[in-house]
């Protein structure tokens, strides 16, 4: 059986509660508290020859990361 998701059900993010050097702590619409490691992330993004992603290993820059009104990180 396949389940089908519904805008309602997709997992969202509420409310940024702490961040730290490279680490968010998160609270999401399903009541779950999440830490998102981003150290990993670069790794495979530096592979990237992004220079917009690039920034973010700045923490000067990582620490002002918000939330969109989407519910994702911007």
């Amino acid at each position: 059986m396949v389940t089908l998701f519904t805008p309602q059900m997709i997992p969202f993010i509420t409310q940024i509660l702490k961040i730290e050097p490279f680490k968010i702590l998160c609270l999401w619409n399903t009541g779950e508290l999440r830490v998102i490691a981003f150290a990993l992330l670069f790794a495979e993004w530096k592979k990237e020859t992004d220079q917009e992603v690039s920034k973010l290993t700045d923490y000067e820059m990582f620490k002002y990361v918000s939330l969109s009104e989407a519910g994702t990180l911007q």
